[in-house]
């Protein structure tokens, strides 16, 4: 480094100001070069540290929310699996024989059913009712008495067909909208009569 020659100045012992400086700044070479390597090395360790550390905390952070997700998601639709299921086991009682529904005309039967599915709607929202024979075909719409005879080939209902058993969960319906749908098994003495959708 070279300095002008109006900063220099006789120092102590003969030397002057520019060599003092020449020597710090040498000193500091030596000293500066290898630190610096050493703090770039540790600089690195520290950054492929985080970089592993975030990088599976990222992934846990990521995944913990989703399980969370997906618990309070099954938690609620088994709460409304249990409110519909209260609410079919209301109508299976209050009709006095649900298995002979499925031959009932379809006008009388809507005259039994519409009270109840409005007082469904109202009171918890469910807005659809379906009298489904042991062949899938509906027999009744309640929401929409003109509809009828269509088969029905959802997930949930073939589970039903399949188990014979109750069955709770979501379906797309025609129209594109997802729809959670509990279906109740009607028997009669020797075997399935239909469905209570």
């Amino acid at each position: 480094v070279a300095l002008p020659s109006v900063f220099i100045r006789p120092g102590p012992a003969g030397r002057n100001q520019r060599e003092e400086l020449e020597d710090i700044i040498h000193i500091r070479r030596r000293i500066i070069g290898p630190i610096m390597l050493v703090l770039g090395f540790i600089g690195i360790m520290i950054g492929a540290w985080l970089y592993t550390s975030l990088k599976s905390w990222k992934l846990d952070y990521i995944s913990l929310p989703a399980h969370s997700a997906r618990r309070i998601l099954e938690t609620s639709l088994e709460r409304e699996a249990n409110t519909m299921r209260d609410q079919i086991e209301h109508l299976v009682a209050s009709v006095p024989s649900p298995a002979t529904t499925f031959s009932q005309d379809r006008a009388t039967l809507q005259n039994i059913l519409a009270p109840h599915l409005q007082k469904m709607e109202s009171r918890w929202g469910i807005q659809y009712f379906h009298i489904i024979g042991a062949d899938r075909r509906v027999h009744l719409r309640v929401h929409d008495p003109e509809r009828h005879g269509d088969l029905i080939d959802r997930p949930t209902m073939r589970k039903a067909v399949r188990t014979g058993a109750d069955v709770w969960g979501t379906d797309v319906g025609p129209l594109g909208a997802l729809t959670f749908r509990y279906i109740r098994v009607i028997r009669d003495e020797q075997s399935v009569a239909g469905y209570w959708e």
